[in-house]
């Protein structure tokens, strides 16, 4: 039936009613990108009932018709539309908002026709269409509204297979199907064999098979169970009859045994009796002995005390003393200092001193010679006065008529030679400038060379100050590394004697520890000895004493030793003993035996409390039970238990804190480091040095000590004492340091000051060489000008001479009569004259008043410049005067100190004799009270040897009168008859407890006479009759009769206890053989419904097997042909190779199927590693080859050709045209022309833009056909 045409309505791109079709035998659907093809491809899943999750669709409402968007308009005036939302087929994310023009509903109608005869068919109408209102599918066959089964249903008639999906590959599904796994190639071809639908029922009847299997074999079982019980049952009763037999045997070696014993135990009481009484005698000897020698030790000691206090108390006279001492010493250092420095600044000041007499002297010299100089210069001035005026009585004198006549001719005179004249006033006055310039520069060159002369003196005398001020600097910097030198030296000696010092210091403090962990641990050893003894005497005489707890039990680990030695405390030495009646027994024999105080924990009756589970929950956080990490002997749990308590070991502090304070639990927390915090709250804390941590040792951990152990160690705190003192000596006589870092200051202090003058030194021959060099420079300068003014002064004066003489000679013949008349040769002559004596006087008054005034001046400074140093010098020797006085004062102190200090050390050294004297009488006193005490010792040990000899012996009967009592009870409780005297008491008599309470506290007041009495023995007033023993059981104090029977009864017990008979097997016997019957017939029922159970998954298990493998058989046999046909080619007209392989084939479809296929002319390769073309051939053939197993009537196929070349294309395409026919329809979407040009009809989709929607054309391609 295949399809003939599609009406869709708005579905998805696909607005309105539209019909695509009618479909030939091979048609192919093509279009652009876009067109709606693959809406066509869904709009056919969607009408065969596909679920929406293959339709490229969220929600089935989604498939409705959108229409096309309005351009929507822009908020803003002006702007342009905004463009249509786009309405692209393929996009649907369903989350945008629905338009006005979108469609509300949309229907998809398959039309098949179905083939008739005589060409006429019947056409069915399959439609399937939803609303976007609620999204639900509505399904109708030829208008008639059916449900989604009755719709599957009707499609599976025509062999269209909705859930195997028999008729559709989706665009991608090629790929998926050649990488799918064995297992979901076994599942699609279950699915396609219809045996899927029988594995529920498979499922259940597997289940049930288990189920009945199972109850079959638990039945079966109880049967055998119920058989070997009433087997056992049988053999036990055998073995009580035998049981019974053996216990009367062994009743009556007991009562022989316990016969014997009571004979030998009465024999040892009046042994021992004798023994006490002898014994007693010697101990009362022995006590008188002992009392005198401790009245002797008590002496004795009372003298060494009295020299220990005499030599204690001088020790500290002496350290009083060397305190003083050292004292003294290091006062002498520091006055030795301030005279150093007393004496350093008074030679400065003497020094300062020369040189200020030094410049007073030079500065009275030259004020002298200044004065001096001062004097000639007046002098001088009025003889150059006096010359002057001498002078200008001689110069000549004109009348008025003469004078009216010179000044004629000068007039006359003055119009001869104008331009001469002229000439000459020019050159005069350049030759009056060039002549100030020439006197400037020659008093320029004359001032340079003035200074150039006093430079060169300051130099050399600020060299020789540098000389000096370095030399000064470095004998500073020797002296200031000198003392450093010094101060190292004494530090590291300082340090040196301080480490000696305090190795000395520890070695002596250890040796003192030692002495008095001696005489601490002398008794402690003692003590320990003896509660070890204790032990051993009570573990030998009474059976039920276990031992002491510390050497019971043992940490974990070697870290909680500490801490479970802190949680036990005084439990650690607690002894544990099996019942209440062994602890009595040994507190009272301890008391008898005056041997301390022992505390037991008797296993029956100590009070516990049951550890709390919920403790152990901070075990993760680090805290766990103390109980927990201990490892002892699961008999003795009561008493670890009662030892240990609650108690918690933590890790640590933090955790401790955690448990007890933020989790508020009321315990008992230990750290490892012993650290406890106590269930009130208190904490206790901190380790001693002789605190225990050791255990399985016993209760001594300590170290016994020898008399001459004591000795070296005496001996070694004597020469540790001596070396100290002596340390003490060496450091008294170092240097006080801070003498040294003050003269190191004040160095420092003078060191940088004369680096500053060193610097200011340097500075000052620096500058004034600088000013030399430069004075030099200009005068190098200078001298080139000089000369050249000189030279032009030279010429001008030449000039003028010439032009002069020019003029003279006409002014002679002008004045020629008028010099006559007045007597000078010319009239030059005397303008000259008159000109000379004015200037020359000008000049001498403006010299002589310049150097008189400079002279003032200069005697003026020099004069407060030698009163300036007279003060200096008056104030500098003041200081000096009070230098040399403190002096004084200070070597005064020195001897004084120095005295004191020879007297404290002779009182020392006095003092150091005594103490010699003292320590060796202390020497002896020590030899003899250690001989006094050795003979204390001695006889203490005597005393307490009889003494416990006695208390032994008295344990011994009071043991042995215990075990008698004992034996008498056992006797009462077992029924046992003994043999009595005529006058003896039954044994009723005997109380059923020991009355051992009112016997336990010790009589303090007992008497030595009470020693010599033995122990007496409650016997009850029974007398038992020993007649009934032979003579050699009577002889046999070596026990080989009792042990002989010991052994009968072992053996017979032995056998016994290995028996271990069941006493009411014969009453269970009776019970298991009636309830075989019961479970045989239960078992049967059981058998019978496994058998049915397995019948049944049988047949469904060979019904489901027989329908997947008629799929499988069938398509492994067409899936080779087809993948041939696949790749025939020119050059391999064979083609390929496929085949499937069941993995298990027993149940197939529970394991998985592989599929192989090998492309022409190429070797083996797995699916994975062939290319994509061929993995798309190899897909091809295997789903041709599954839909020829109850093939649909058509076979959707899109885009299967996206992979291939081609050639493989046009195969592909040649095998669909030969396989195409009207019961067999193929519709394929393609976009390869090679492909779709080989197809029957056309159906060509395109996108009508107008109204915005797909539709679609048919061509029938046959009319064009060759």
């Amino acid at each position: 039936m295949p399809l003939h045409s599609l009406e869709l309505h708005n579905f998805k791109s696909y607005r309105g009613t539209q019909t695509i079709g009618p479909f030939t035998s091979f048609s192919s659907i093509i279009g652009p990108n876009g067109a709606g093809k693959s809406n066509l491809m869904d709009a056919i899943s969607f009408v065969l009932g596909v679920k929406s999750k293959q339709l490229r669709s969220a929600q089935l409402k989604d498939l409705v018709y959108r229409g096309r968007r309005e351009p929507r308009k822009s908020n803003f005036p002006g702007d342009a539309p905004l463009p249509p939302s786009s309405d692209n087929e393929d996009v649907d994310d369903g989350m945008e908002e629905r338009g006005a023009n979108d469609a509300t509903s949309a229907w998809v109608c398959a039309i098949f026709h179905e083939p008739q005869e005589a060409g006429r068919h019947v056409e069915w109408r399959f439609k399937r269409g939803i609303t976007t209102k609620d999204g639900v599918s509505k399904y109708e066959i030829d208008s008639k509204t059916v449900s989604y089964g009755e719709y599957v249903e009707a499609l599976k008639k025509f062999q269209i297979l909705v859930k195997a999906n028999n008729f559709l590959v989706f665009q991608g599904d090629v790929e998926a199907i050649a990488a799918q796994s064995s297992g979901t190639l076994a599942g699609l071809i279950d699915r396609i064999s219809g045996s899927e639908e029988l594995k529920k029922d498979y499922e259940d009847k597997k289940k049930k098979l288990d189920d009945t299997a199972e109850k079959a074999q638990e039945e079966f079982g109880k049967r055998r169970v119920v058989a070997g019980e009433i087997k056992s049952y049988k053999e036990q009763k055998t073995e009580v009859e035998k049981y019974e037999k053996l216990v009367d045997e062994r009743n009556e070696l007991a009562r022989r045994r316990v016969l014997l014993r009571l004979y030998h135990l009465e024999e040892s009481l009046e042994t021992t009796a004798h023994q006490i009484r002898t014994t007693g005698n010697e101990v009362i000897n022995l006590k008188r002995e002992l009392s005198t020698a401790e009245t002797a030790l008590d002496s004795k000691r009372s003298a060494q005390a009295d020299l220990r206090a005499k030599i204690s108390t001088l020790e500290r006279k002496m350290k009083g003393v060397e305190k003083k001492a050292d004292g003294r010493a290091r006062e002498v250092v520091g006055v030795q200092t301030q005279i150093e420095h007393t004496e350093r600044k008074a030679g400065n000041f003497k020094k300062t001193e020369e040189d200020l007499v030094r410049q007073e002297q030079e500065t009275s010299n030259k004020l002298a010679s200044l004065r001096k100089t001062l004097e000639e210069t007046e002098a001088t001035r009025e003889e150059a006065a006096r010359k002057i005026a001498e002078s200008s009585t001689n110069r000549i004198r004109l009348s008025d008529v003469q004078l009216g006549q010179l000044r004629e001719l000068k007039s006359k005179a003055a119009l001869q030679r104008v331009s001469e004249r002229q000439q000459l006033e020019s050159l005069q006055r350049d030759e009056k400038v060039l002549k100030r310039s020439l006197n400037t520069l020659v008093e320029k060159r004359d001032g340079l060379n003035a200074k150039h002369e006093s430079l060169k003196t300051e130099l050399e005398a600020a060299k020789t100050h540098l000389e000096e001020v370095s030399e000064k600097f470095n004998d500073l910097t020797q002296q200031l590394a000198e003392e450093r030198k010094e101060l190292k030296g004494t530090e590291d000696e300082r340090v040196r004697i301080g480490q000696l010092t305090a190795t000395v210091t520890t070695r002596l403090e250890k040796v003192h520890e030692e002495l008095v962990r001696m005489g601490q641990n002398k008794v402690e050893s003692q003590r320990e000895l003896r509660k070890k003894e204790n032990l051993e005497a009570l573990m030998k005489r009474f059976e039920g004493v276990k031992g002491r707890i510390s050497t019971l039990c043992r940490p974990s680990a070697r870290k909680y030793e500490l801490a479970v030695a802190t949680v036990l405390g005084r439990n650690l030495d607690a002894i544990v003993v099996e019942s209440e009646k062994v602890g009595i027994e040994c507190v009272k024999y301890l008391s008898t035996q005056h041997l301390g105080i022992e505390t037991f924990i008797p296993l029956d009756t100590i009070q516990t409390k049951g550890i709390n589970d919920k403790m152990r929950q901070f075990s993760n956080r680090g805290a766990r039970l103390a109980l927990d990490l201990i490892e002892f002997d699961p008999s003795l749990e009561r008493a670890f238990n009662h030892a240990c308590g609650t108690a918690l070991i933590c890790d640590s502090m933090d955790v401790a804190r955690f448990v007890c304070w933020d989790r508020g639990v009321e315990v008992k927390a230990v750290t490892l480091d012993g650290t406890v915090i106590h269930k009130s709250g208190l904490i206790t804390g901190g380790r001693s040095s002789e605190q225990r941590t050791g255990f399985g040792s016993g209760p001594s951990n300590g170290t016994t000590w020898s008399e001459r152990d004591i000795n070296t160690l005496i001996k070694s705190r004597d020469n540790l004492t001596s070396d100290l003192r002596e340390l003490g000596k060496q450091r008294l006589s170092l240097k006080n340091e801070q003498v040294i870092k003050d003269k190191i200051d004040s160095l420092e202090s003078r060191l940088n000051v004369a680096r500053d003058d060193l610097s200011a030194a340097k500075r000052r021959v620096t500058g004034l060489k600088d000013e030399a060099k430069h004075i030099d420079g200009e005068l190098k300068t200078l001298r080139p000008e000089l000369s050249k003014n000189e030279s032009a002064h030279g010429q001008l004066e030449a000039q003028i001479e010439k032009i002069q003489g020019i003029i003279d000679k006409d002014e002679h013949k002008i004045f020629g009569a008028f010099c006559r008349q007045i007597g000078v040769a010319n009239i030059r002559e005397y303008e000259l004259g008159e000109g000379r004596l004015a200037q020359e006087e000008s000049e001498a008054r403006v010299r002589f008043d310049g150097q008189a005034s400079r002279l003032g001046h200069q005697i003026a400074f020099e004069q407060s410049t030698l009163e300036s140093i007279q003060e200096r010098l008056g104030k500098l020797r003041d200081s000096l005067t009070t230098a040399h006085n403190n002096l004084k004062k200070l070597q005064k102190q020195v001897a004084d100190l120095k005295a004191q200090e020879n007297e404290l050390n002779e009182t020392h050294q006095n003092h150091s004799s005594d103490l010699d004297q003292l320590k060796s009488s202390l020497a002896i006193a020590t030899s003899e009270l250690e001989s006094a005490k050795k003979t204390v010792k001695d006889k203490a040990r005597s005393v307490d040897g009889k003494v416990k000899e006695i208390g032994v012996w008295n344990d011994e009967r009071a043991k042995w009168g215990l075990e008698r009592s004992g034996i008498y009870r056992r006797c009462r409780l077992d029924g046992m008859q003994l043999p009595l005297a005529n006058d003896s008491a039954g044994i009723e008599s005997v109380a059923m407890e020991e009355n051992l309470r009112d016997d336990v506290a010790m009589d303090v007041d007992e008497t030595d006479e009470d020693l010599a009495k033995p122990k007496e023995i409650d016997d009850y007033g029974i007398e038992v009759d020993f007649d009934e023993l032979d003579e050699d059981e009577k002889e046999d104090t070596m026990g080989e009769m009792a042990a002989k029977l010991e052994a009968d009864m072992n053996k017979i017990s032995a056998e016994i206890d290995k028996m271990a008979p069941n006493m009411k097997a014969v009453d269970r016997l009776d019970e298991v053989e009636g309830k075989l019957a019961a479970t045989e017939k239960d078992a049967e029922k059981a058998r019978t419904g496994a058998k049915n159970a397995k019948d049944e998954f049988q047949r469904v298990k060979k019904k489901r097997v027989d329908l997947f493998n008629k799929a499988y058989n069938h398509i492994a046999d067409r899936i080779d042909s087809v993948y041939k046909d696949l790749t025939k080619g020119k050059a391999s007209p064979m083609g390929g190779v496929a085949y499937l392989s069941v993995e298990d084939p027993d149940e197939p479809y529970a394991a998985g199927i592989k599929y192989h296929a090998m492309p022409p002319m190429k070797r083996f390769r797995d699916m994975e590693q062939l290319s994509g073309g061929e993995k798309t051939v190899a897909a091809l053939a295997l789903l041709f080859a599954i839909h020829s197993f109850h093939p649909s009537p058509f076979f959707v196929l899109d885009e299967v050709d996206a992979a291939l070349d081609n050639v493989n294309v046009s195969r592909v395409a040649n095998y669909i045209r030969s396989r195409a026919s009207p019961d067999f329809q193929f519709i394929v979407i393609s976009l390869k022309s090679s492909f779709y040009e080989k197809a029957e009809s056309l159906v060509g989709v395109f996108r009508d833009q107008e109204i915005g929607s797909s539709k679609g054309v048919t061509l029938d391609l046959t009319q064009f056909d060759d």
